[in-house]
């Protein structure tokens, strides 16, 4: 029994400290925003992909169709508003999103 707990609480710990890791090498790099672990969690737990990615689909849609009418992509993710967009969605987290040179949305930490 005792050898049991002290595995339980050894796991819990290793937990804890890659985590810890993973967020620290993620803020230090610029490699994710602050909830790609509880997104990623969600998604693993409920089989639903996060709103931030459903979202950039959304956008991408959007923008293609810009491009389509317009013969380029947006300059700004802001430029789909009212036309092609009711609104520039949030993720859950905060962050707001951007659209670069060849036309490719993703999640921008930098527009919160």
């Amino acid at each position: 029994m005792r050898k049991t707990i002290n595995i339980i609480i050894l796991s819990i710990l290793i937990l804890i400290i890659a985590s810890g890791s993973y967020f620290i090498y993620g803020h230090l790099t610029g490699r994710h925003s602050d909830n790609d672990i509880v997104h990623k969690l969600v998604e693993k737990i409920t089989g639903k992909k996060s709103s931030c990615e459903e979202n950039v689909k959304m956008l991408q849609a959007a923008a293609d169709k810009y491009k389509e009418v317009n013969g380029k992509y947006p300059l700004q993710i802001e430029m789909l508003v009212d036309k092609y967009v009711k609104e520039i969605p949030k993720c859950p987290g905060g962050n707001g999103y951007s659209i670069d040179a060849e036309g490719i949305v993703y999640e921008d930490p930098e527009k919160r």
